[in-house]
């Protein structure tokens, strides 16, 4: 009867430990972030875990990198390519081997004591196998709490990409304005050289005085200092650029389109973008996940109050050559520490977090109507410069070249003309850049991708506007 017991100690222990094992657990998280991403910015997203898959996007960006960029292949590049990006990707795998690791039994402790009798000199040993009840019925509700937070990591990540998403199309739409202002303002240089080399000729021909051309001295210093601060953003813009792109050395040779893309003539899709956002928010959605962890804390603390620690187990004993065996209970009284500190953090953390909730809610509201109304702003200023103040600009520079070749104006008069049709382009270049940091800015406000209803209208300065030269 003794062999059978040990051998039943055996198969238990064996049980046990079978039990306890648990495969890793099937998870589409990354698959969930592409499809999201493909949605609201328009390109996927990859996780970079092993060297083949590093080569394979190493590869396409090159392809990428190998033509014009766009604005869209500039967002794929840095879903692809951004570093931070793909920390929060690592971030989410750690909290999904939590879950892993949540899913788990406490590995059984087995216990050997071998005794020595000081009076017969016969040898005892004491064994035991001790197993965690608690751990065990705890299983479920633990492995509820990982996956909560696996879910917030998770909203987390979706977030982040679409944090990166707007910065790179801000980023993108910065440099495209920094590198056409530095073309317009080296337009406005080369007109101002040429109106001070006529003021030196007529004062050294005594026709002016030496006020007027140190006026005009002075301009011409402040036109070049402007040009060569255009010159200088253009170049930081791209170094912003190249950073959430996550390019450097010989990747940074990349170019982009000069001239700037085109206003759509109207916008739709601003119906219920608060709820949609309220929606749609990764961060929103995060908080709320968030709400649901502290909830599974409050109830498995709730749980185990009175019932803290049961470690239940088999004892064995070989003395005299004969088997004692035997079960054995421990259970931890609840005496001093009953968890009711526990409980009272996670009832303020939960009630933190929903306070916070409420915070964001009201934040995202009030960052969707900004930029919407930014949106239409701009755009209205677009159309104005594009229809009223671009035309009439050009044709008052038109009108004075007839004026000048007609001998009926100077040519001061005609490059001051031709200095505000460049000034009116430079403004018209701000706002355009307005225009679309506000459409990208509310795509990541509501958490959705605009679409435009109507066909773009071609920029004024997307062709010959800025290669005018003063005749």
């Amino acid at each position: 009867m003794s062999t059978i017991r040990f051998w039943l100690l055996i198969v238990l222990g064996a049980v046990l430990v079978v039990a306890g094992c648990s495969s890793a657990p099937k998870r589409d998280d990354m698959a969930k972030l592409n499809a999201l991403a493909e949605e609201r910015t328009g390109s996927g997203v990859r996780w970079r875990t092993s060297e083949t898959t590093d080569a394979e996007i190493r590869k396409e960006i090159g392809q990428i990198l190998a033509r014009e960029l766009t604005v869209d292949d500039a967002v794929k590049v840095a879903l692809l390519n951004n570093p931070g990006l793909q920390a929060e990707f690592d971030r989410l795998g750690a909290a999904v081997a939590d879950v892993w690791q949540a899913g788990l039994l406490k590995n059984p402790t087995l216990v050997l004591s071998p005794r020595l009798s000081t009076k017969s000199g016969n040898p005892t040993i004491e064994s035991g196998i001790d197993l965690n009840l608690l751990d065990y019925f705890m299983r479920s509700a633990r492995k509820r709490i990982a996956e909560a937070e696996a879910l917030e990591v998770q909203h987390h990540a979706a977030q982040a990409i679409q944090n990166l998403a707007f910065e790179t199309r801000t980023a993108y739409f910065n440099l495209q304005t920094a590198l056409h202002k530095y073309r317009v303002e080296k337009l406005n240089f080369e007109t101002a050289e040429d109106s001070v080399v006529m003021h030196r000729r007529l004062a050294e021909a005594g026709n002016i005085s030496a006020l007027e051309l140190s006026i005009e001295e002075a301009n011409f210093s402040e036109i070049r200092v402007a040009l060569q601060k255009a010159e200088s953003e253009a170049h930081l813009m791209r170094e912003n650029l190249n950073r959430l792109l996550g390019l450097w050395g010989a990747d940074t040779t990349w170019k982009i389109p000069e001239a700037v893309p085109a206003i759509p003539e109207g916008d739709g899709g601003f119906e219920g973008l608060e709820a949609k956002a309220l929606a749609n928010r990764s961060d929103i959605l995060s908080l709320r996940a968030g709400l649901d962890f502290y909830r599974e804390q409050i109830g498995a603390a709730q749980s185990v109050r009175w019932v803290p620690q049961l470690d239940t187990g088999i004892d064995a004993a070989f003395e005299e050559d004969a088997y004692k065996i035997g079960p054995h209970l421990q259970y931890e009284i609840p005496i001093f520490d009953r968890g009711d500190a526990r409980i009272e953090k996670f009832v303020n953390l939960y009630r933190m977090r929903l306070r916070e909730l409420e915070n964001l809610a009201i934040h995202v509201r009030a960052d969707v109507r900004t930029a919407r109304d930014k949106m239409i702003a701009a755009r209205q200023r677009v159309f104005f410069y594009h229809k009223q103040i671009l035309p009439q600009r050009t044709r008052a520079t038109e009108l004075m070249q007839v004026q000048y070749n007609a001998m009926r104006a100077g040519i001061f008069h005609l490059i001051a003309a031709r200095q505000n049709e460049l000034r009116a382009e430079k403004e018209y270049l701000d706002a355009h850049r307005d225009y679309y940091t506000a459409r990208a800015e509310l795509e990541r406000a509501a958490g959705v991708r605009m679409y435009s209803p109507h066909p773009p209208t071609p920029s004024p300065l997307s062709g010959e506007g800025v290669k005018k030269e003063t005749k």
